[in-house]
């Protein structure tokens, strides 16, 4: 296109580049998506149910780290599978899935299970 118009400018018969003013954004390029069989090794790593639902929200949902850390458990609403998350000051719902809704319905995160306790000091 700018060929058009520089060819028109040198035979005189154009004198402006309509195309000066316009301004081109180049898009934002995702990150890769992590395969099936690494999210599946890396979740076999993870000793708890409570680092589970960490991997998978930041990796199946992308919630940031620091946005995890700071979720308060009563940001879960495990009758409609939703999670409240404000993100970048605004509230988010995140619809979980069956990887990620999972360790809340077995109640293994929510404390309603046993699980090993930390040695007590005598």
């Amino acid at each position: 296109m700018l060929r058009v118009f520089r060819a028109l400018k040198r035979e005189r018969t154009l004198f402006t580049n309509p195309l000066a003013g316009l301004s081109l954004t180049t898009p934002v390029r995702l990150p890769e998506p992590l395969p099936s069989y690494r999210l599946r090794g890396l979740l076999d790593l993870v000793d708890s149910a409570m680092g589970r639902l960490a991997v998978g929200l930041v990796a199946v949902h992308a919630i940031k780290v620091i946005d995890v850390a700071q979720l308060p458990l009563t940001a879960l609403d495990p009758a409609r599978g939703t999670l409240k998350v404000h993100l970048r000051g605004q509230p988010h719902t995140v619809y979980l899935d069956s990887l990620t809704h999972r360790p809340w319905t077995t109640g293994s995160c929510n404390g309603t299970t046993s699980g090993p306790h930390p040695p007590t000091r005598t």
